[in-house]
């Protein structure tokens, strides 16, 4: 006869935690986007648009428009943020937190990307 193995206690989180985990992933993942679109639009940015007015290329639209509203992104860990401490202590909004601050990294990301290749597209057409 085999012994019977013993009862392992299982980890249940509760609803509660798990929205709290959505919230601080939400919020944490709006806060690095806002990190790093600020270090690409104060560092890597200028080095880039120096070297195009160097050659007489003017940035497109989109990029200057990036470059001007990039402190905008700081908006979404500060809502998300106040969101978290004002809102309601539902499962479900901790959810909607969590959701928005990644889908803030999902659309930053692209849009960052594709406002600093814009110019070496135009270089190429100016060329």
């Amino acid at each position: 006869m085999r012994p019977e193995p013993p009862d392992i206690p299982l980890f249940r989180p509760t609803n509660a935690l798990a929205g709290m985990v959505w919230a601080l992933l939400g919020t944490a993942s709006a806060g690095v986007t806002a990190v790093a679109v600020t270090v690409i639009r104060f560092w890597v940015y200028p080095s880039f648009s120096e070297a195009f007015q160097a050659i007489g290329v003017v940035p497109p639209l989109i990029t200057r428009v990036f470059a001007s509203g990039a402190p905008l992104v700081w908006l979404a860990p500060l809502v998300l943020g106040a969101m978290w401490a004002f809102g309601p202590r539902q499962p479900g909004w901790y959810r909607l937190i969590g959701l928005v601050g990644i889908g803030t990294a999902f659309i930053a990301a692209p849009i960052t990307i594709f406002a600093l290749y814009l110019p070496i597209f135009a270089v190429n057409a100016a060329l």
